[in-house]
């Protein structure tokens, strides 16, 4: 003759709701916004959810993660997000955030102290900054004159018209 042993876990469930415990907090499936809620041991009072960081693109962030998400975000909210080959405007702000072409202005069409400030994600190894009159423009760096510049990863550069067709590159500055 066998033994049959029963355990009990003090769960007990109605319908939709699982409750954990005695005084263990309940878990309640709203039907009709489809989605559970966690409750703490009063039933009333909503529980907060501890989860491990996401890796995949269907899991929940933690609040770790969301925090350097908005970080990244914030730093680069005044900045116009880029993300294929354009001609740059002054006065402006741009965010690269792939490899790709940027032309500056004509040098005919600016003043002598027009600004643009480029900034490259992480995602960026190799994308390009050229003049657009590649007879007259050039840029200044301090490694010599060139119509081309490499802009590498994670770097925050400065482009000033100089006047006499000529753009001066500062590099994080």
């Amino acid at each position: 003759m066998s033994t049959v042993t029963l355990k009990s876990y003090n769960l007990s469930s109605v319908g939709s709701n699982l409750e954990l415990g005695k005084r263990g907090g309940m878990v309640k499936y709203d039907l009709v916004n489809s989605k559970f809620v966690f409750y703490k041991s009063d039933k009333t009072s909503l529980s907060p959810l501890q989860i491990g960081d996401a890796v995949n693109n269907d899991e929940a962030l933690t609040k770790g993660q969301l925090s350097e998400s908005l970080k990244e975000i914030s730093s680069i909210s005044n900045y116009s997000v880029t993300t294929s080959s354009i001609t740059l405007n002054t006065g402006m702000k741009y965010y690269l955030t792939s490899n790709q072409t940027l032309t500056l202005p004509d040098a005919t069409t600016v003043n002598i102290g027009d600004i643009i400030i480029v900034r490259s994600s992480n995602a960026v190894s190799n994308a390009t900054l050229e003049v657009n009159d590649l007879v007259n423009d050039e840029i200044q760096t301090t490694a010599g004159n060139s119509t081309s510049f490499t802009i590498d990863t994670m770097t925050e550069i400065r482009i000033i018209y100089a006047g006499s067709n000529t753009w001066e590159l500062l590099n994080g500055t």
